[in-house]
């Protein structure tokens, strides 16, 4: 591999979108990607985003070449059994989808717990209606394996993606839910490549690897296989504790092949000081 420019690494910290905004008035930012919710991050209700927001938005990230990214409300649940929940969760991501198509910005949603049959049912419903100009309009985000949660195997993403082949539908790792789900070591260089192996040599219309649009990076707060949903300040978890070579060797493979980071700790400035202590940014 010739030697990467490191300085071109897509990063950044999940944001409000008012502090997004905020700090686009400066004239030079050092992040390349940030994730935002869109109206209340706790609410299932469908919203639609103003047009003064919208466009602020839009000119921050062209101003500073900043890939921006939706992230969905937590209670959607686009595989439950629930009739209401199940409809009004068709609904909000609907509408995060057409917000996503206003700003620029894919949208990214927790795949949800029960069936995985109906989630492919719903994510049919969803899809196939966005008119998107985005490569991928929605990415469906893998899980720690909590309960019954979809999507926590490489195994369940690979069958889902396999269901909704043909469809604008990507994919978003999450450091913290592979290494809490058992089958990732995040930890370890070699488990790390073990996993872009796998998405690189897994086909569904195109291999794997390019529907991997954005990784949540983040350390754990739980141990290797625990299966919960904790996330953790980079070197302060189970995954790095201050050893960051398997860091290092993610960082490298996402940057080869175009994917995003974003960190969703809450820790902005520390997040930020790891990725430049391995000469990124």
């Amino acid at each position: 591999m010739d030697k990467q420019d490191k300085s071109k690494l897509r990063y950044g910290p999940h944001l409000t979108s008012e502090s997004f905004i905020e700090i686009c008035q400066h004239k030079q930012l050092t992040i390349k990607s940030t994730q935002i919710h869109v109206g209340n991050s706790k609410s299932n209700k469908e919203y639609s985003i103003d047009k003064i927001t919208a466009q602020k938005l839009i000119d921050g990230s062209n101003k500073h070449d900043i890939n921006l990214f939706i992230h969905t409300c937590k209670p959607i649940n686009l595989a439950s059994s629930n009739k209401d929940i199940l409809e009004k969760s068709i609904l909000k991501v609907k509408s995060e989808i057409q917000n996503g198509d206003i700003i620029g910005a894919p949208c990214i949603v927790h795949m949800g717990s029960g069936d995985r049959k109906k989630l492919v049912q719903s994510l049919i419903k969803i899809a196939p209606k966005s008119s998107s100009k985005l490569r991928f309009p929605l990415l469906i985000e893998v899980s720690a394996g909590a309960g019954n949660q979809i999507g926590s195997t490489f195994d369940d993403l690979e069958w889902i993606m396999k269901k909704v082949k043909g469809l604008d539908i990507g994919i978003c790792l999450d450091t913290q839910h592979l290494f809490a789900a058992g089958e990732f070591d995040m930890s370890k260089s070699n488990d790390i490549i073990k996993l872009f192996d796998k998405l690189c040599n897994t086909k569904c219309d195109d291999w794997l690897i390019n529907y991997i649009k954005l990784i949540h990076l983040n350390d754990s707060k739980t141990t290797f296989g625990s299966r919960v949903d904790r996330h953790e300040t980079l070197g302060c978890g189970y995954i790095w504790n201050k050893n960051f070579k398997s860091l290092d060797t993610l960082l490298s493979l996402g940057l080869a092949c175009d994917v995003d980071f974003v960190c969703e700790t809450g820790n902005v400035l520390d997040d930020m000081q790891v990725i430049q202590n391995l000469g990124y940014l």
